[in-house]
């Protein structure tokens, strides 16, 4: 993987990408005319979707609020007001602190933050005399995903067997917002959001291990599907439908036709480093062996995950969803690599999950020695 030392070589030109990606950010619009400003509150606004969200907003004229705990910092216009409270319930935390929250109320509410029915029917309960208010939720609501094209109308689990998961928690949360809002609540489901300030490292590994070159290990096979979206496109979105007063749930995950994870693999090669080697390892009973069932954004379609990516998008395509080429969401998210290894403490690696470069190069002669 990219190191620190690796960077510094190229330090100046990395620099000169991130200066001049933050700028392509702060410009970034819906590409539609510029409705009358609102005034505008992120529960969030720190973490990965945050700040795109504050930024697109400011650059289309809006005035903003965010609500945080306070305990990170971000890089966002001057100008936005920043509140502080925690929205954190549990069980040995009966209730949250909402007091910069009371007795306030903006035209648009955008909740990226929530993984809790509790957090929203308290923010939501606070906040219902807003005009819209916007939760991000996710695709995890259909999990297991035994149908495939799954659109806003398949069924989702509300009501566990066992603890609550991501998924149900999320769907819980839908709830809430319909119940609170009614037609003024929009509900966004992304699917795996990739791009500049993901800091996740799942779907960040491919860009820089292409820009690495050499032998690459591909797990799977060619033909299986891949899904994402670009945070900047989902935010892009999530703007214009406030903006135009939109009710409603919307699947958002691209691009706007099937992406094969094959063709993903040739687009970061041919992007990145057209001289680079992909080692297919297609054996599936192999990969299952070695632990290797998943690569963001890429998994073995089987089980509960059979039909995972490939969710339809045709209702939020159809309402304005637009996606940028693979291409810029590649480069750039290997521009904004320095970035992110410059927020990790001393001595910490990127979290790959599915793998390290000394368990690639081990697997690769595994896959090898059986051929």
């Amino acid at each position: 993987m990219f190191t620190r030392r690796d960077f510094l070589k190229t330090g100046t030109a990395a620099t000169g990408a991130l200066v001049v990606g933050s700028r392509a950010v702060l410009a970034e619009s819906t590409g539609q005319p510029r409705p009358a400003p609102m005034r505008v509150l992120v529960l969030g606004g720190t973490g990965f979707i945050g700040p795109h969200i504050v930024n697109q907003l400011v650059a289309r004229g809006h005035s903003v609020s965010i609500f945080t705990r306070g305990r990170r910092d971000a890089s966002l216009p001057a100008g936005i007001e920043r509140l502080v409270g925690d929205r954190m319930i549990n069980d040995t935390i009966p209730q949250g602190n909402l007091r910069a929250l009371e007795g306030r109320k903006w035209d648009a509410v955008f909740d990226d933050s929530a993984t809790d029915p509790r957090w929203v029917r308290q923010s939501a309960t606070l906040l219902k005399d807003s005009g819209t208010y916007l939760f991000v939720s996710s695709t995890g609501v259909f999990l297991p995903y035994l149908t495939p094209q799954n659109d806003e109308t398949a069924p989702v689990i509300t009501e566990p067997a066992n603890s609550p998961d991501y998924g149900v928690r999320k769907a819980q949360s839908e709830q809430v917002v319909r119940q609170v809002f009614g037609d003024r609540g929009i509900v966004v489901r992304p699917g795996y959001i990739v791009g500049p300030g993901d800091n996740t490292d799942r779907f960040s590994y491919w860009p820089q291990r292409f820009a690495r070159g050499g032998e690459i290990l591909v797990p799977g096979l060619p033909e299986h599907p891949s899904q994402f979206v670009d945070v900047r496109d989902l935010v892009a979105f999530m703007i214009k439908i406030v903006e135009e007063k939109r009710g409603g749930t919307f699947n958002v995950t691209g691009p706007a036709q099937r992406l094969s994870w094959g063709d993903f693999i040739r687009e970061a090669r041919a992007t990145l480093k057209p001289d680079s080697t992909p080692v297919w390892v297609t054996d599936l009973a192999f990969l299952r062996e070695q632990k290797m069932t998943y690569a963001i954004p890429w998994m073995i379609p089987e089980g509960e995950n059979m039909h995972h990516l490939q969710i339809n998008n045709r209702k939020a395509i159809a309402a304005g969803l637009t996606f940028r080429p693979m291409a810029e969401t590649l480069r750039d998210t290997l521009a904004d690599w320095p970035k992110r290894l410059a927020m990790l403490p001393a001595g910490q690696q990127p979290n790959f999950r599915w793998i390290t470069p000394e368990r690639e190069r081990e697997v690769l002669a595994l896959w090898k020695a059986r051929r």
